[in-house]
């Protein structure tokens, strides 16, 4: 099929032209001669229609075809002789067949033509695009009035026209759908174009973004980073540059992490344009952080189990060697005077089997072998009936202070064993003063708690909610470095020279077994306050 290698307007030029020849062979104006087939060019003009991919229609009053140009064959395959007689709506499609009868029965006004776009099915069978402007009217020697209709191929630009909103139209929804924003940027981020999810990902609409400074809501931790990779002048133009995570400001005002897929390409002058696909990853993040977490902490769990198993054995068969020791040196002790020199090394060897097994005691604890005797007590007390030993462990210039509720709600427990939670809470905190001036404070209370508070040692099963009654004890010490503040319930984890990093892990086993949670806060140089909270008896 020919094209047009001439303006629209070359078609009222070639009807003028058309007049004009016929006038040039002795014809006069419109309306004042009658005018023989009209539809039959001279060769200028049919070389003129030829090039333009064009035919000339004569139609009379009925619509019927009275007379074609040769160039009728050309474009639809039917010969002239196919054409006379026949309806001017002949092979056009149902559909269109409305726009083409405008002009066969309603011709608008002298002398301006109405155009109609409609399908024609050719001689081949196929579907062609054809373009008709009703132009001219002319009086026959009969006295009836018939039309001229030029009509023109435009298949190919029909085609490339609807191929065009086709995919602006699928551009537009496949836009919609996707969670991706995609964007559009100059050379220096300034936004020109975004699509509409845009202020779903960010909570801004365009023109927000577009009347912003580029980069303005990007954090400026990351904004080096993206304006390097994705906007810095470049001598050749990339296939996709690939910006990963970087925080972006949300309308709300919290930071979402994004990540962007750029590709620059030149515009239509020349100019540098960069078309971006961003997606929100935030939750894709959290996601893979909190995978990561819960792995850390079943292998964690894995390792303390394993190490838990493996204490408890020792713990035994120590023991079980402990025994013999403790009760040979009292037996002997008994045999002796009170100034007997043998008696004191007697007493050295008693002392260090008490201490060897006071820690089989807390790694029996930590191992959870030791069976729990529960029973409802009150945690105040509880510090009364174990104050002695708690004055014992306090030593140099350290002040121990009591702040206790005098009848705080009961809970359930094993008094030995919170006991010793007690004096191991004790314990680490006057060793957190050294010799310098301090004070010790045990607290005992109660308080409803909705949800885990801050702070809290990441607890075996989730907290309930209700009331729960508490010990705390609190110092005036050095505090634990951040590094360290989710280690140091670990077994054998310490910060001390002589310790042995058992005591806390044993402390917080105890605690997880009564159901209950611990919570630390802790500054350096201002000191640490670990509070055990236990549910309360209803």
């Amino acid at each position: 099929m020919s094209q047009s290698k001439y303006p629209s307007q070359t078609r009222y030029e070639i009807i003028r032209e058309f007049q004009r020849l016929r006038k040039a062979r002795g014809g006069k104006p419109h309306h004042e001669q009658v005018l023989e087939h009209p539809a039959r060019p001279d060769a200028r003009f049919q070389q003129v229609l030829e090039r333009v991919g064009a035919m000339l229609l004569e139609i009379d009053e009925e619509g019927r075809v009275c007379d074609v140009s040769d160039t009728g064959e050309q474009i639809t395959g039917y010969k002239r002789e196919q054409w006379i007689g026949q309806t001017a709506l002949f092979s056009v499609h149902d559909d269109d067949l409305s726009e083409v009868a405008k002009l066969t029965t309603n011709v608008e006004g002298k002398g301006r033509p109405s155009r109609a776009l409609f399908r024609f099915r050719a001689r081949t069978g196929e579907w062609i695009w054809l373009e008709t402007s009703s132009v001219r009217e002319f009086q026959t020697p009969e006295g009836s009035v018939h039309t001229l209709a030029f009509t023109q191929d435009v298949t190919e630009r029909t085609q490339a026209e609807h191929l065009l909103r086709e995919s602006i139209e699928r551009n537009r929804v496949v836009s919609e759908l996707s969670y991706d924003m995609i964007s559009e940027a100059d050379d220096q981020g300034n936004i020109l174009f975004a699509s509409p999810n845009v202020e779903k990902l960010t909570g801004y609409t365009f023109d927000e973004l577009h009347a912003m400074l580029p980069f303005e809501r990007v954090h400026p931790e990351d904004l080096e980073r993206v304006e390097g990779l994705g906007f810095s002048e470049q001598s050749e133009l990339p296939s996709i540059v690939e910006i990963r995570p970087y925080r972006f400001q949300h309308r709300n005002g919290k930071w979402i992490w994004l990540e962007s897929n750029l590709i620059h390409y030149k515009g239509r002058s020349g100019e540098v344009r960069i078309l971006a696909v961003t997606r929100d990853i935030t939750e894709t993040l959290r996601a893979a952080r909190e995978r990561l977490e819960l792995e850390e902490r079943i292998e964690q769990a894995q390792r303390l189990e394993s190490l838990g198993v493996m204490a408890g054995g020792i713990a035994h068969d120590f023991n079980n060697l402990l025994t013999p020791i403790l009760g040979g040196a009292g037996l002997a002790m008994m045999d002796l005077t009170e100034d007997d020199p043998i008696r004191a090394r007697l007493e050295k060897i008693q002392l260090a089997a008490q201490r060897a097994a006071a820690l089989t005691e807390q790694m029996l604890a930590y191992a959870g072998a030791e069976e729990l005797e529960m029973a409802p007590l009150n945690v105040t007390r509880l510090i009364g009936d174990v104050g002695q030993l708690l004055e014992s462990a306090i030593s140099g210039r350290t002040v121990l202070a009591y702040e206790l509720q005098r009848h705080p709600p009961s809970t359930t427990g094993d008094s030995s064993q919170l006991s010793q939670v007690l004096m191991i809470l004790v314990t680490n905190a006057a060793e957190a003063m050294g010799d310098e001036e301090g004070r010790v404070t045990i607290r005992t209370g109660s308080e409803t708690i909705e949800e885990t508070p801050a702070g809290v040692v990441e607890p075996e099963s989730p907290l309930e909610p209700g009331l729960h009654v508490f010990f705390e004890v609190e110092d005036t010490g050095e505090g634990i470095e951040p590094e360290n503040l989710e280690r140091i319930f670990e077994p054998f984890f310490t910060t001390k020279f002589t310790g042995r990093g058992l005591g806390l892990a044993a402390a917080e086993a105890i605690v997880r077994r009564h159901s209950g949670i611990i919570q630390l806060e802790s500054r350096v140089n201002h000191g640490s306050r670990i509070r055990v909270l236990l549910p309360a008896l209803p």
